[in-house]
């Protein structure tokens, strides 16, 4: 979930569910920024949407349910995506100099990461925006991709083990993948591009998680190539078959023949474990190890072992935004569709008959909502107490400033929202929204 368009809101809440207190379940909103509300709802919202409800794996973040913030008069409500709260981000655990990770606990990790990159590229599905920041973990070891903001169908055939990852036939938008994070050939404009740029980031988060920093932190594209050149070598026909033809290849070309450097600043590393980096940062993107062959490398089958998810450490919650505040170093970004805001809540356990979570007598507490663009010292901008009404079945009532419902997915969407957002929501949604 990006910055810097994102507002980060806490909300901390004691819930009563029909009279009973009760001890609620975090769970994460992510919110649907609406910059220009003429445009409908956006594009990139409802790709993400559709697609988390085709998904169902371990390793892939889970959308449970979806949430209105009711609005006074006219203004239209605001929408949210209900996740599982995970403790950790990998960058915020990272980011934590009382976090070091054990080389079994890497390979966990990393197994967990591959695991559900495998299962996407099996469903046809180009995540496009893999990075630390975007990998939760939970304090019960489980690792899960998140943010499918970028993310959209892929129309190849999905990889098969030892063809790496094969030759696009269509073309597809260069304008994803968070720099650091971005492969050679889309800093090159390659627009048919396969599976391989999600392993390309795949192969940056495993050398992340040894040197506990971005192993590739570019200030503009032109570096961004540079850094990549110097570590795993200057593209030739050898190396990188077709890489003087892209559009982009004009400004590298007096880059100078490097041999690269890859072995010498992972010398701490087994070489098991060079072996796998090197072939996850290959500049051959139709040589470059598939998911499905990184899980069967030696690496994984060397001692140390990897860990089991239940054998691993806890620690505190620990996120990418939280070390924002205290950092005034930005990640350079690419353009990208705007995303949304993280909210943290209670959820109310749904028992039959109850599916629409109605609340009764809800108070928030310090809820805060955050400038994320001043990073040193974030300005608390506002701070609210709101209580969230009830909801009465059949009664048309406008609900207090800020005040949540979180509806059943099964139930569909109960909003009143624009026609573009119901008719890709029904194909999303089992039955659909509805108005009230």
């Amino acid at each position: 979930m990006g910055l810097p368009d994102f507002k980060v809101a806490l909300a901390f809440a004691s819930l009563n569910f029909w009279g009973n207190w009760v001890r609620g379940l975090l769970v994460a909103l992510k919110k649907i920024l609406m910059h220009n509300e003429k445009d409908g709802f956006p594009i990139t919202a409802l790709r993400e949407i559709k697609l988390l409800k085709m998904l169902s794996h371990k390793n892939i973040l889970h959308l449970k349910e979806m949430a209105v913030e009711r609005r006074e008069g006219r203004k239209k409500p605001s929408m949210y995506m209900v996740f599982p709260y995970m403790e950790h981000d990998l960058s915020g655990l990272l980011e934590n100099p009382a976090v070091q990770f054990t080389e079994p606990q890497i390979k966990c990790y990393m197994l967990q990461l591959l695991e559900g990159l495998k299962y996407l590229h099996e469903n046809q599905i180009l995540h496009r925006d893999m990075k630390a920041a975007n990998l939760l973990i939970s304090n019960r070891g489980i690792l899960q991709i998140a943010d499918f903001g970028l993310a959209r169908p892929y129309d190849e055939p999905p990889p098969l083990p030892g063809k790496g990852g094969g030759e696009a036939k269509r073309e597809y938008t260069t304008l994803v993948v968070t720099r650091w994070y971005r492969p050679p050939e889309l800093l090159l404009q390659l627009r048919r591009y396969t599976t391989a740029i999600d392993l390309w980031g795949v192969g940056c988060v495993f050398g992340e998680m040894f040197k506990g920093k971005p192993i590739l932190a570019g200030r503009s594209d032109l570096n961004q190539a540079q850094l990549i050149f110097g570590l795993v070598g200057t593209p030739s026909e050898d190396n990188m078959p077709g890489w003087s033809s892209l559009p982009g290849c004009e400004g590298v070309k007096n880059f100078g023949n490097k041999p690269g450097n890859l072995s010498e600043v992972f010398k701490d590393l087994s070489p098991a474990a060079i072996s796998l980096l090197a072939e996850l940062l290959r500049l051959d993107w139709r040589k470059r190890i598939n998911a499905i062959d990184a899980l069967r490398h030696p690496y994984f089958f060397t001692q140390p072992l990897p860990a089991q998810p239940g054998e691993l450490p806890r620690f505190e919650d620990s996120h990418e935004l939280d070390r924002r505040k205290f950092h005034s170093q930005r990640a350079a970004m690419p353009p990208a569709p705007a995303g949304g805001s993280v909210v943290v809540f209670q959820e109310l356990p749904a028992s039959p008959g109850q599916m629409d979570m109605q609340t009764k007598g809800v108070h928030s507490e310090d809820l805060m909502i955050i400038d994320p663009t001043n990073l040193t010292t974030p300005e608390i901008n506002k701070v609210l107490k709101t209580q969230i009404e009830p909801y009465h079945p059949g009664k048309r009532k406008v609900a207090s400033r800020l005040s949540l419902r979180c509806l059943s997915t099964n139930r569909g969407l109960r909003a009143k929202v624009d026609q573009d957002a119901i008719e890709v929501t029904k194909a999303a949604l089992p039955y659909g929204p509805r108005a009230i």
